[in-house]
């Protein structure tokens, strides 16, 4: 696995570009011509088995001087996935991101491969047409019989693993729906049995053992992922890779969220794969990076996959995000999540600040911009599932960050600003909160700011009434925008 800058190290070194490799000077990519021709370039590519496409660089691979006419913004996720659903189709998801090279910041577009059907984009014409990038390379409209041969080949082995994997899941769907009613049948015999020997006092609810089991099993797999990435390079980057990649398994932030009834106990979810592809699309509106949670990518070596996981004894079923394994680029952080059946959503991901921290050989630090970020994609990702399983009335949110003795929480990015409290003192520091509905969907600034508070409590003990208010979460928010970040407040979607 290599980094981003080991990555565009590799690819400008060739001074020219390949079928999956293309460079493009600094361009406005949000309209008109030019809009059209990089949703050619994205189509093409895809086509081809996937790629990379970089902006601010010239044709022979030279890093060209940042332009202040054209901002970052210009070439966020959003942007790109705009321009993406107004000329192509099907619309699938890039991964977008800005790296670091030499003295600039660059955006580079990742392109998956094609799915089950060859990608299509806007032709001379005003009609759509197949793309495939030739061997000069440029892109055409494919034309000769072993182009349009290899690219249908391509889509029927997709195709042919697509089917086998959804049958798969299905049979796994079918198992623990039969389970989870023999299930419910024995607690419900079980919470009659228990509230009759307490005098009518139900248990306690919501079911936070479980949650946190749940929980818990994601960081545990995810730390054997993070033992298992092999690294590419050599010097003194790899040292540097290397010493980044482990912290990471005694270094993250678990966060989870569970969909409950009025009552507080778990809301099953057996349509789960429709229900994240939907939340993922809705999340590149509001939280994204080039990257969200539970992002549930295109490309067949990393789309999520059902599983089953035998958990202290019992057997969960699911849908795993991207093994670390598959990921092709080490970036700044790591991630891995699941979501179960049960109603939980769980992910752990490895702290972005280690990367600075690694780099400048400072001390441990946490900072309010990313745990804003985390904090917002999560509860992001709660607001569009939720607003989606109608029979959800409360979300109980799970975080706990891990790796925390002697972190204080900063206030600027490099560890350089105000720090807000003295730290726990511990290594773990656990937040449970839950939320309504109405809070969720109707109030959510509101209700980002109070869970903000509550998760960063402990570090914030200089500050009273907790340093995250409205107004300074809206001026990140607009700080991050500018950066390339999509960073927005959701909004419900009216319903036909």
């Amino acid at each position: 696995m290599k980094t981003d800058a080991q990555l565009i190290e590799d690819d400008l070194r060739r001074g020219c570009e390949t079928r999956e490799v293309e460079f493009k000077s600094w361009m406005n990519i949000a309209d008109g011509p030019p809009a059209i021709k990089i949703v050619r370039s994205i189509a093409a590519m895809a086509n081809r088995g996937g790629g990379r496409i970089y902006f601010g660089v010239s044709d022979e691979g030279r890093p060209l001087p940042t332009d202040e006419n054209f901002p970052l913004s210009m070439f966020s996720a959003e942007v790109v996935h705009r321009i993406m659903k107004r000329h192509l189709h099907p619309e699938f998801e890039c991964e977008v991101r800005m790296v670091d090279y030499h003295d600039g910041r660059y955006p580079v577009v990742h392109v998956p491969r094609h799915g089950e059907i060859p990608v299509v984009a806007k032709s001379d014409k005003g009609d759509y047409d197949v793309f495939v990038r030739s061997t000069k390379p440029e892109v055409i409209p494919a034309q000769t019989v072993d182009q349009w041969n290899d690219l249908l080949e391509a889509c029927m082995d997709v195709r042919a693993r697509r089917r086998a994997e959804k049958n798969e899941e299905i049979d796994l769907i079918k198992v623990d729906q039969i389970a989870r009613k023999v299930t419910e049948q024995l607690e419900a015999k079980l919470m009659a049995a228990v509230a009759a020997a307490l005098a009518g006092k139900p248990p306690e609810l919501p079911d936070w053992k479980k949650i946190a089991t749940l929980a818990q099993d994601t960081r545990k797999d995810f730390a054997l992922q993070v033992d298992e990435v092999q690294l590419e390079g050599d010097g003194d980057v790899l040292d540097v890779n290397k010493e980044l990649l482990a912290l990471m398994s005694s270094n993250n932030v678990l966060s989870a969220y569970a969909l409950l009834t009025e009552e507080g106990r778990l809301v099953a979810v057996d349509e789960l794969r429709p229900l994240l592809t939907a939340a993922s699309r809705r999340m590149k509106s509001v939280a994204y990076s080039g990257w969200s949670d539970f992002l549930t990518l295109t490309s067949q070596d990393v789309s999520p996959k059902a599983r089953q996981w035998d958990i202290e004894g019992d057997l969960f079923t699911g849908i795993e995000g991207m093994r670390l394994a598959n990921r092709r680029v080490l970036g700044a952080t790591l991630d891995y999540w699941r979501a179960y059946s049960d109603g939980v959503f769980s992910i752990c991901q490895s702290y972005d600040e280690d990367h600075g921290r690694v780099m400048d050989s400072r001390g441990p630090y946490l900072t309010t911009r990313m745990t804003l970020i985390r904090t917002h994609f999560l509860l992001a990702h709660a607001h569009s599932i939720m607003e989606m399983v109608p029979t959800a009335e409360r979300v109980a949110v799970f975080v706990e960050p891990c790796g925390l003795e002697g972190r204080p929480l900063l206030t600027g990015v490099g560890g350089d600003s105000s720090v807000l409290g003295h730290g726990v003192s511990g290594d773990r520091y656990t937040t449970r909160v839950v939320f309504t509905r109405e809070e969720i969907l109707n109030d959510y600034p509101a209700t980002l700011v109070r869970l903000l508070n509550k998760a960063s409590e402990a570090f914030t003990d200089r500050v009273e009434g907790g340093w995250f208010t409205a107004e300074r979460v809206d001026t990140m928010f607009r700080e991050l925008e500018r950066m390339g970040f999509t960073m927005k407040y959701p909004q419900v979607v009216a319903q036909p």
